[in-house]
């Protein structure tokens, strides 16, 4: 199962393996320095991975934070970061310089762990940018950093998270197969946008909706949050079906085994699209089920605009993330 741990520092991979590999993503969030600030003494990657987005570098503090996290690689490194930037309109040419860089990286350290921080990822890059690591290196060489923040912008009156919809698109390589045969089943996990989850499933028209329910959150009151935000989808009646089984912020395989009941009790009838909206941690969920399930599209709506100034606030708890697998060890 999915080993999910809370720490205080980062550590070095392993006390036997020397080599590794730390990726992480800039942004206008200053939690996305917050996993590498945290780094132990003894912790010394060989080398530091950092993406960045070249449409966000003039909004907000990303210009800050970008600075801040070069710095942090060069003290961790004594060499500064490898470097691809993307552009979320053109996945191909991120995914592709991403493998010309890691494949360059590897050839000095080919037996090195991968940690990958996942903070400020947009979904629509961390669902490939993830597929590709694991190709990359096995399962016990993989763990995945989140920096929760301290507070949300849609914690404070009238703020904001994302506003408008450019379009909605499938994820590169999640696809799927639309059979003609069948019809389409949406299944949602809203967070604290509400106007990119109605428009989702507005342009998706599909014949069934399943929306799941947030569980036990973070901390308190962003439950209310995300009800509060998804009131048009909730009270809408019809083919929108409300599962009762609420998934916690912090649950990777529960909602991976919950979209798994779905589907082995919709599939002969529907096929599939899902958009999780949600956590990060039940964003992994969704995609082990979209790397289980290669019909599944993932579908994935882009925001016109992003609250750059107060998206979130500080960071704070930060997660260790090892065996992301849904299925018990033999042995456990």
């Amino acid at each position: 199962m999915s080993q999910i741990t809370e720490i205080a520092h980062i550590e070095p991979y392993s006390k036997f393996d020397e080599e590794e590999i730390f990726v992480c993503c800039a942004s206008y969030e200053e939690r996305c320095c917050g996993a590498l600030q945290s780094s132990a003494q003894s912790y010394h990657p060989n080398a530091v991975l950092l993406f960045y987005g070249n449409e966000f570098i003039d909004k907000g503090k990303y210009k800050q934070y970008l600075e801040s996290l070069r710095g942090l690689a060069l003290k961790l490194t004594n060499r500064g970061a490898y470097e691809v930037a993307f552009e979320t309109s053109a996945p191909r040419q991120y995914i592709s310089k991403f493998k010309e860089t890691i494949q360059k990286i590897m050839s000095d350290y080919p037996r090195a762990a991968i940690t990958l921080d996942i903070t400020t990822f947009p979904r629509n890059t961390m669902f490939p940018l993830l597929r590709e690591i694991m190709l990359l290196t096995p399962e016990q060489n993989l763990r995945i950093l989140y920096s929760e923040p301290k507070k949300y912008g849609t914690e404070d009156p009238g703020g904001w998270l994302t506003r408008g919809v450019r379009s909605v698109i499938p994820m590169l390589g999640y696809g799927g197969v639309q059979d003609p045969l069948l019809k389409k089943l949406l299944i949602m996990l809203p967070g604290h946008e509400g106007e990119r989850a109605y428009i989702t499933w507005l342009r998706h028209q599909p014949e069934k909706t399943i929306l799941l329910r947030q569980g036990a959150p973070y901390h308190k009151g962003l439950n209310e949050i995300s009800e509060k935000e998804n009131k048009l989808l909730l009270s809408m009646s019809g083919d929108i079906c409300l599962y009762e089984h609420r998934i916690p912020a912090r649950d990777i395989d529960s909602t991976f085994l919950e979209l798994e009941r779905i589907y082995a009790r919709y599939v002969h009838e529907y096929y599939f699209v899902v958009a999780p909206l949600g956590t990060k941690f039940q964003a992994l969920g969704f995609f082990l089920f979209a790397e289980s399930r290669s019909d599944v599209q993932v579908t994935y709506a882009v925001p016109v605009h992003y609250n750059y100034d107060n998206y979130s606030k500080g960071s704070g708890r930060l997660w260790e993330i090892r065996g992301l697998n849904p299925y018990p060890k033999i042995d456990e």
